[in-house]
């Protein structure tokens, strides 16, 4: 005689077969709702019927006392989650912080989008809030992003210690600096530029 279980929402009955990884059923049939424990830990399975196909639903107690429940397609997701979910909550697991409703679902968004950046959302967090506190309410954190992105170059323009020293002269000149005051400026500029070529080749 087949087993046959009780859909708590439906309230039918209906034969139970343990389905296998290739999508047959095995002889062996579990009860259910099947118990998963490890220590003092425990989930249950249970086996469903939703628009015509079978789910598989796990349910455990969190440390708040309240159902927590993950619905999935076969068997083996189900009973793989649910081994997993006991051992964890026996290794402290249940000191885990509980979200529910928005809070749930702002966090596993928040998390699906740092998924590919490489940055933790801790860091972020803390980065951000940083940042806003040196804005102090003038304008927002993408506006001062903006503003850094566009002023400061990605990558710095290589010049030699020649060219910044003949720029500078060539700015005084414009200036209608003195003609000795030239001279005297490009005997120390250019003593300058020795020393520090010299200390570029001895390094």
């Amino acid at each position: 005689m087949e087993n046959s279980i009780t859909n708590p929402n439906g309230g039918f009955t209906e034969p139970v077969k343990q389905p296998q990884p290739n999508g047959k059923s095995s002889g062996a049939e579990p009860d259910f709702p099947e118990t998963v424990e490890f220590k003092s830990s425990k989930a249950r399975i249970y086996r469903q019927r939703h628009r015509g196909k079978f789910r598989f639903e796990v349910r455990h107690h969190d440390a708040e006392g309240l159902m927590q429940r993950a619905t999935f397609d076969d068997y083996d997701a189900a009973k793989k989650h649910a081994n997993a979910l006991v051992k964890q909550m026996a290794n402290g697991g249940q000191d885990m912080l509980v979200l529910r409703g928005p809070e749930r679902r702002a966090y596993k968004r928040a998390s699906q989008l740092l998924d590919s950046s490489g940055l933790d959302l801790d860091g972020l967090v803390t980065d951000s809030l940083a940042a806003n506190k040196l804005l102090d309410g003038v304008g927002t954190l993408k506006d001062a992003a903006n503003y850094f992105a566009k002023h400061r170059p990605k990558a710095l323009p290589t010049i030699t210690v020649e060219a910044v020293v003949a720029e500078f002269i060539e700015s005084r000149k414009l200036g209608e600096a003195g003609k000795l005051y030239l001279r005297d400026l490009r005997l120390r500029l250019g003593h300058f530029t020795d020393q520090v070529l010299l200390g570029a080749k001895r390094n």
